[in-house]
């Protein structure tokens, strides 16, 4: 049981445990921006940052293993692409991926993983200056905030369809306080 202590200390089966604005779970920073950000930060600037370092390592492995075997066909590129380096840029998208539900094409292609998959894709192609929708269309492929945006969906119906458990007590209290 938790039990709140002078306002700043919780206790959790008698011990007192630290409080901190940022927090290590799954391997992601959640938190203001090493725990001093402003107040309209996004929770998950540092999530990004490492998202991004990962997917870039992948795609680079990728392009070369591909290019080792003679793979070259774009259709077959995005498709590793989707498995080895989409799931990396994913990782967490049910927690973080709300933001992108209303955004619009424009805004959220501005994202920084958004971006490196666009920047992706026109190395597949070999071009430089083709429009970010036009690559969609070219290759086949949906931009990422759709992607994420599945991922939260999926989240929240588990989420909502899971009546006694932890997480729907929490979701309920969530909405419930907002």
């Amino acid at each position: 049981r938790f039990a709140t202590h002078d306002d700043t200390a919780i206790l959790c089966g008698g011990r007192c445990m630290q409080t901190t604005d940022r927090a290590r779970y799954l391997g992601l920073y959640y938190g203001p921006p090493d725990g001093r950000g402003k107040k309209n930060d996004s929770l998950f600037v540092d999530c990004h940052k490492e998202l991004l370092q990962s997917a870039t390592r992948a795609a680079a492995k990728l392009q070369g293993k591909l290019a080792a075997h003679g793979m070259y066909i774009p259709g077959l590129v995005m498709a590793f692409h989707r498995t080895c380096v989409q799931s990396i840029m994913s990782f967490g998208a049910p927690v973080w991926g709300t933001a992108f539900l209303t955004a619009d094409f424009a805004v959220a292609a501005g994202h920084e993983l958004v971006k490196a998959q666009f920047n992706f894709m026109r190395r597949v192609v070999g071009a430089h200056t083709p429009s970010s929708r036009l690559l969609c269309v070219e290759l086949g492929e949906l931009p990422l905030q759709h992607h994420w945006a599945g991922l939260v969906f999926r989240f929240w119906n588990k989420l909502v369809g899971a009546q006694d458990t932890l997480g729907h007590a929490a979701l309920r209290s969530d909405i419930r306080l907002g």
